[in-house]
């Protein structure tokens, strides 16, 4: 396949550029080493049927129209408790 771009990396900043990418009409392949995609907005179960933020005070960080754009909450069913 050809791709207009490629993204190293899916951490949030690598899929939230992946999505702005892919949302302004490019072809976007985004790679990750690991296993799990993420970065510090992954969860982890570190309670059974307990899925955590182990970065979530890094989330302030996260801009609000990054929140709206990718319908996080509306569609995605994203909750911030604090």
């Amino acid at each position: 396949m050809d791709y207009d771009t490629i993204i190293l990396g899916c951490g949030h900043n690598g899929l939230v550029a992946a999505y702005y990418l892919a949302r302004a009409g490019l072809n976007v392949l985004a790679l990750e080493h690991n296993d799990k995609v993420g970065g510090a907005c992954a969860t982890d179960e570190l309670i059974p049927d307990f899925h955590f933020s182990t970065c979530a005070h890094s989330f302030v960080l996260f801009h609000p129209k990054i929140l709206s754009d990718m319908r996080l909450v509306e569609d995605h069913g994203l909750h911030v408790h604090s």
